[in-house]
């Protein structure tokens, strides 16, 4: 004989990040910002080298069919 089934509660992604319904008065929100105002700072640990290699890689890649 089959027991009955649990209650599964699932946890909202609001729960989780910690996003508050009322975000005017919260002190973490989220800021949409143009994407012209980013800019990359001194020794920034992640960066595009646009050398040689990446332009072959970059051809081989387009020329590759999946």
């Amino acid at each position: 004989m089959r027991k009955p089934k649990k209650e599964i509660h699932l946890t909202s992604y609001e729960e989780l990040l910690g996003i508050e319904d009322n975000q005017e008065n919260s002190v973490d929100k989220i800021t949409e910002i143009p994407i012209d105002c980013l800019y990359g700072f001194k020794n920034h640990p992640f960066y595009v080298i646009n050398d040689e290699k990446c332009k072959k890689l970059w051809t081989v890649l387009k020329n590759m069919v999946f």
